[in-house]
């Protein structure tokens, strides 16, 4: 019976691993006679092939596969073609590497399932390849052309055209690494490209000079945007120090780049935040559990013990027998549970203004944050009364020694931290 009943579950789950792709691959195939979706030809040969490789050699899978591989070539060899008619020489390189990445699937197949033509594909795209590589190239060098005809008043114009020939340079090294001029220029136009942008340490709401925090949040900006490896944005921490001894009155963002000249910059960072931290000391409070202590005997041995568990019915392995109960009483324990709790919390907006002619002036975007890190502690002591009835948890709190959580200014700073982090990531989707 059991026989029987393992080869009833393995040819079920047969039925069900397979016939997921049988159904996949037929479905799509019928989906693709009746539109002509180049996608569910590709997905067909997909699911036939993972499932060629799980069956090899069923007659059916290959003939689909043999039937498939040569239309799936020939479909994607003359849709590169229409768009190299087009000039559009991406979308025609991106149907070869469709091509590329199938065959990689299809060489894996065992048998005599033909494959792609390997040579007809890479003669293909190379000869797209160097096209697109000049087209790319060409293009940034139209840019080029634009750039210098932009008045040097027009600045964020200027570098916004920058970054197109740039990206058009980077575009033709991808295709041709070697392509003359290309690193060059591509490294002459990310130059001009790249927006300069002030960060100044943020201040608490209603003082004139930066927090702790405040500095640790523009820190964070700086690192994580170096570590993001931002392509056309450079963040600039001045010395603030130097600036707020010119700068004695409260600290006016507005006017601040009147004085940071030297550091050629397009856009100030700036914002408030407020922080609010907490402690609550130790806090400490009895606690207490009762528990029912029976009085059980073996039935056989007539050995007596005493348990919270109970004796009906059980059998206890130390024993090897059956116990019954003969008595019971209630038995207390009392501790004592100290706990503390600390949490920094840190809530703020910031403002990015554009600079012109060294005065912050229009507000590109603006934002607020909010962070919050806590921490807690406990340990018990003083236990009295019946060990016994102390509960398995309390009987951890109890072997702890007493450690104070973190403390709310380190907190503060992790918080800072994260919202410095927050705000880069923030910033980066804004200039790309």
């Amino acid at each position: 019976m059991k026989t029987k009943m393992v080869t009833i579950l393995l040819c079920f789950f047969f039925m069900i691993t397979c016939a997921p792709y049988r159904r996949c691959a037929e479905d799509l195939r019928k989906e693709y006679v009746i539109t002509g979706s180049l996608y569910s030809l590709d997905a067909s040969l997909e699911c036939l092939a993972r499932r060629y490789l799980k069956k090899p050699g069923d007659e059916k899978t290959a003939n689909y596969l043999k039937e498939i591989i040569p239309r799936i070539q020939d479909k994607h060899i003359k849709k590169a073609q229409g768009f190299l008619r087009k000039k559009h020489y991406d979308k025609a390189i991106m149907e070869y590497d469709r091509l590329i990445e199938l065959n990689a699937l299809v060489s894996r197949l065992p048998g005599d399932i033909p494959k792609f033509d390997e040579n007809k594909i890479m003669d293909g795209r190379s000869k797209i390849v160097r096209e697109a590589a000049k087209s790319h190239f060409n293009k940034g060098n139209e840019y080029k052309h634009i750039y210098w005809n932009i008045p040097a008043s027009q600045r964020v114009k200027r570098k916004e055209t920058a970054k197109k020939a740039a990206i058009e340079f980077r575009k033709c090294l991808a295709y041709d690494p070697s392509y003359p001029d290309a690193e060059y220029k591509y490294e002459f136009w990310k130059e001009k490209a790249i927006r300069k942008i002030v960060v100044m340490p943020f201040t608490p709401h209603g003082r004139t000079r930066p927090s702790i925090e405040g500095r640790i949040i523009a820190d964070n900006i700086l690192s994580t945007v170096q570590e993001i490896e931002a392509e056309f944005i450079k963040f600039l921490i001045p010395d603030t120090e130097r600036l707020l001894r010119r700068w004695t009155k409260a600290f006016d963002p507005d006017y601040a780049p009147v004085i940071l000249g030297h550091l050629d910059a397009d856009d100030i960072l700036y914002g408030e935040i407020s922080i609010d931290t907490r402690d609550t000391g130790w806090q400490t409070k009895w606690e207490s559990n009762q528990e029912t202590l029976y009085k059980c005997r073996g039935k056989k041995s007539g050995d007596i013990w005493e348990n919270i568990t109970g004796c009906s019915g059980k059998r206890y392995v130390f024993l090897g027998e059956k116990a019954e109960e003969i008595g019971r009483k209630q038995i207390t324990a009392k501790w004592r549970v100290h706990t503390r709790e600390t949490s920094a919390t840190i809530i703020g907006n910031y403002i990015l203004k554009h600079l012109r002619a060294r005065r912050a002036c229009e507000v590109l975007t603006n934002g607020s944050f909010s962070k919050r890190f806590s921490d807690s502690s406990s340990y018990c002591d003083s236990l009295s009364g019946d060990e016994r009835a102390v509960p398995p948890g309390v009987k951890s709190c109890l072997d702890r020694e007493p450690t104070p959580p973190t403390l709310p200014h380190i907190l503060a700073k992790e918080a800072a931290k994260n919202a410095g982090k927050e705000i880069a990531k923030k910033l980066f989707k804004y200039y790309h």
